[in-house]
């Protein structure tokens, strides 16, 4: 295993929580080398993360150029379906411990918040959880325990995370999207959407960028994949191939490229660990 890549790595709620909207979260130890680096920028993150540092230093840049610098001690947060890149400084080497977490799709935990990348300083006493979690989840009659721990995380930093201010939503956009929502297994175009809101398609493509923190081909298809995530759940008779026909995709190979690059699992892996019916 090269040096730079994930030590051990524990999937830890394969399973239903009974504490909704979140539905399985997947903690890692990483030891990365100095000047490693990690991109996001191709495909969005996606899962929501909390990572703590238990040594080292980090440089996270998202796709508009700003950066947020983290060090020893530190809690980077990282939101789903944000494009960025990581540079890991410190040295020899950096090691820290990461939770991925998602939740149910179309929930909203945050209340309609959106997010960046930030870090949480002050919270040094959350890393014994962040290395009970990543370290020692062989034991399963800690279940419980692990948990309670990760629940912990989540209500101790929910509170302290920055939410982005968001403009007001331009009608056009809201219509934009609305139509999106409506029909994400159209095959929709961003010119004809540009069109219907007799904007230029650069024009278009930047005020929804703006609106929503993702472009609109983003959009649609994260709409698409969260229509096929309930599908999997919902309609376990169907394979597949016939999930992937009835969202309008011409393969099912395609399909389960975009599904395994929003959720980080393919279809059949998603379907095997996330909890029966919504």
């Amino acid at each position: 295993m090269p040096y730079s890549t994930t030590i051990r790595r524990k999937e830890l709620l394969k399973m239903n929580i009974n504490r909704p909207p979140i539905t399985y979260f997947i903690a890692e130890v990483f030891t990365v080398r100095e000047n490693h680096t990690d991109s996001f920028l191709n495909l969005p993150r996606p899962q929501f993360s909390f990572a703590y540092i238990e040594r080292g230093a980090a440089r996270f840049t998202n796709s508009d150029g700003n950066s947020v610098d983290i060090r020893t001690g530190d809690i980077v947060f990282v939101p789903k379906g944000m494009r960025y890149l990581s540079l890991w400084t410190g040295s020899p080497e950096t090691v820290f411990y990461s939770c991925h977490f998602d939740v149910l799709p179309f929930s909203d935990p945050f209340g309609g918040r959106r997010f960046h990348i930030q870090v949480l300083r002050g919270f040094e006493r959350l890393g014994a959880d962040f290395r009970c979690i990543s370290e020692n989840f062989s034991d399963r009659a800690a279940y419980l325990s692990h948990c309670a721990k990760f629940y912990n995380i989540c209500t101790v930093l929910a509170s302290h995370l920055e939410s982005v201010a968001l403009p007001p939503l331009d009608e056009r956009i809201k219509k934009a999207a609305e139509y999106i929502s409506a029909r994400p297994s159209d095959k929709i175009t961003v010119g004809f959407l540009a069109d219907m809101c007799n904007l230029s398609v650069p024009h278009f493509h930047r005020l929804f960028r703006q609106s929503f923190g993702m472009t609109p081909i983003d959009y649609k298809n994260k709409k698409t994949v969260d229509l096929a995530m309930l599908m999997l759940l919902n309609n376990r008779d169907l394979s597949i191939e016939e999930v992937s026909s009835r969202l309008g995709f011409e393969s099912s190979t395609y399909f389960r490229r975009i599904f395994k690059a929003y959720v980080g699992y393919t279809p059949t892996e998603y379907r095997r660990i996330a909890p029966h019916g919504m």
